[in-house]
């Protein structure tokens, strides 16, 4: 699974990413489950592109 993928990849146990909440609009129009791992992509002018993950609780 992506999930564990991405634990694996940064040394981490998912529920050490920052949290999010299952009830936050974006997590509920996206349909995120509590346990679920998101991946948020943003415009960065000095990286060009960031990429962070939120642990859904």
């Amino acid at each position: 699974e992506e999930r564990d993928a991405v634990a694996e990849r940064y040394h981490a146990s998912p529920y050490k990413f920052p949290w999010i909440k299952a009830a936050d609009p974006i997590s509920i129009i996206i349909g995120a489950k509590a346990g679920d791992v998101m991946r948020i992509v943003q415009k960065s002018e000095t990286a060009g592109r960031y990429e962070s993950y939120r642990y859904v609780v």
